[in-house]
């Protein structure tokens, strides 16, 4: 029996090794698995954030547009105001093709030119509308000289401020230049092609924001240094258009001969057509004259034979008694 029970607890302790055995395995295998996955993990996490750290780096950097504070935008001294100035004018003359000239030369004297022009003539009055591209620096001299020209009647001129809206759009386009850098720097890292897509869909959105801009940015250098100017030029109301000179004039031989034959044959022409409205109307209302004229001649017919039966009546009566 001792021999035995010996035997069974030795026996029972084996099996007790290897169940501990069995479980320290499975613990490191899940160790090992943790670990493969959490490397895994990390691998992938830092494969994604080195394309989101353009996100997050474009945020605080290079792409993100930050409303300009007094920490990024540095208030411009004068010279660096961005204005846009254009004028309007309305000019009184007497001669208004001759001030239209004169105002052309005036234009061209300080550097401008035309841009559109439309006249309107009628029987007593000639009106011109005209503008004009003039150089913004050369604009206030260009009005004085223009007033002492010309009887300027009305005259506005009127300056628009893009000093902050020029300079926000000048921050945003350098932030987005350094974007697209950035973007150009980590496509040419970029393991894979879906990688590679999605830099490219950001370098294509930021090209187009940044060529959006250097188009506003021309078109707005364009209006600050040429000024647009609207002049209607009219003649005065009170003008009353006489003539120097008195002349006789009259038709010749040949109109006179031309006048009068056509006078002759348009008087024919016009009795020939009455004449010939006339027949037609008489014609084509023969089935109305023709019943009309029946009960007419009746009445008409019975209306004089009622006196001669009347007196013949009497007649009788008289020889009857």
């Amino acid at each position: 029996m001792n021999f035995l029970d010996d035997f069974l607890y030795e026996l029972h302790s084996q099996n007790l090794e290897e169940v501990n055995e069995v479980r320290e395995m499975k613990k490191k295998f899940w160790i090992i698995l943790l670990l493969v996955l959490m490397i895994a993990g990390c691998s992938k996490a830092d494969s994604s954030r080195e394309i989101e750290s353009i996100d997050s780096g474009w945020k605080n950097n290079v792409g993100e547009y930050i409303e300009p504070n007094e920490e990024t935008t540095k208030t411009p001294i004068n010279n660096d105001l961005k204005l846009i100035k254009n004028g309007s004018a309305t000019i009184k003359t007497k001669n208004v093709n001759e001030s239209y000239q004169n105002i052309l030369d005036l234009v061209k004297e300080f550097d401008g030119y035309q841009t559109d022009i439309s006249r309107n003539e009628g029987n007593y009055y000639t009106t011109i509308r005209v503008q004009f591209k003039i150089p913004a620096d050369n604009l206030d001299a260009f009005l004085d000289k223009l007033n002492e020209g010309e009887d300027v009647k009305y005259l506005n001129v009127s300056t628009q401020d893009i000093t902050k809206e020029y300079f926000d759009s000048d921050i945003r386009l350098k932030q987005l230049e350094k974007e697209l850098a950035k973007y150009q720097e980590f496509f040419d890292k970029a393991s894979n092609v879906e990688e590679m897509l999605k830099i490219q869909n950001e370098i294509n959105r930021t090209t187009t924001e940044i060529e959006i801009l250097k188009g506003q940015f021309k078109f707005w250098d364009s209006l600050i240094a040429y000024s647009t100017i609207n002049l209607d030029i009219s003649e005065y109301d009170d003008v009353i258009q006489t003539s120097q000179e008195i002349k006789f004039t009259a038709l010749s031989f040949e109109d006179f001969l031309y006048y009068l034959k056509s006078g002759i044959v348009r008087s024919a022409s016009a009795l020939v057509s009455i004449i010939q409205y006339a027949i037609i109307l008489i014609i084509a209302g023969v089935p109305i004259w023709l019943p009309v004229g029946g009960v007419v001649y009746y009445i008409v017919k019975k209306r004089k034979n009622a006196p001669k039966k009347e007196k013949n009546e009497k007649i009788e009566t008289l020889d009857k008694e």
